[in-house]
């Protein structure tokens, strides 16, 4: 006797595009960040560590009331 079982996820059968497109973004998140590192080890002994920090900023420019010219700067 021959018996055919259909297998599905149940519940979770309707999930499956919302999985895709979260680990989707969570790879493309993850290749962005990695286009520059932040931290940069200088150099290093038994004593002391150098490391270099660069941080990630937009800038923006931005007009006062009094007509004066200010440059904004935001941390990502």
């Amino acid at each position: 006797m021959r018996w055919l079982v259909h297998i599905s996820f149940g519940f979770f059968h309707f999930m499956k595009r919302t999985l895709l497109i979260s680990i989707l973004m969570a790879l493309v998140v993850g290749l962005r960040a990695q286009t520059a590192p932040d931290l940069r080890v200088i150099s290093e002994n038994s004593t002391s560590l150098v490391v270099e920090f660069t941080p990630k900023y937009v800038h923006q420019a931005v007009r006062s009331s009094d007509g004066k010219k200010y440059t904004r700067y935001g941390f990502i």
